[in-house]
């Protein structure tokens, strides 16, 4: 089962940030901030594409940890559980770069200057990773019935 997981995640992840990232411009989009997307989405690819890659797996974890802990059964609430943990964890990082003074590093700048269109595009990206994934794993079409 870790091997479907993993193999359902990593295609997810690769197809949505092909997508959502080179395709349809997503961040730019939700951001505003041409310099700092290019910056890292282009200038940083492999650091970003690497880390991104995990921290968008730490935030399904804990998602999914959640859903397991309370039986939640149906995709939407699942999908549910997923936008406020992201909301949680980005709000969080928001907050704390955002009460700090700015300096050089990409998150500070990043939440300096975006502010919380930051959150707002991580939900985005994670939910929907999420959904692809879901529909990995199943084989199916996922309902919010379900």
């Amino acid at each position: 089962m870790f091997i479907t997981k993993f193999v359902a995640y990593t295609f997810s992840y690769i197809v949505n940030i092909t997508l959502l990232v080179y395709v349809l411009d997503v961040p730019l989009l939700i951001s505003g901030n041409e310099r700092l997307v290019r910056e890292y989405y282009e200038v940083n690819f492999i650091q970003s594409f690497i880390m991104d890659f995990f921290l968008i797996a730490i935030y399904l974890f804990v998602a999914e940890s959640i859903v397991k802990r309370y039986n939640i059964k149906q995709f939407i609430w699942k999908l549910l559980t997923v936008l406020l943990v992201t909301i949680t964890i980005s709000g969080g990082f928001y907050l704390y770069f955002i009460n700090r003074p700015m300096t050089s590093l990409f998150f500070s700048r990043w939440f300096h200057k975006i502010k919380w269109r930051a959150v707002a595009y991580d939900c985005v990206l994670i939910c929907c990773n999420y959904v692809l994934y879901t529909i990995l794993l199943r084989g199916e079409r996922a309902t919010i019935y379900d």
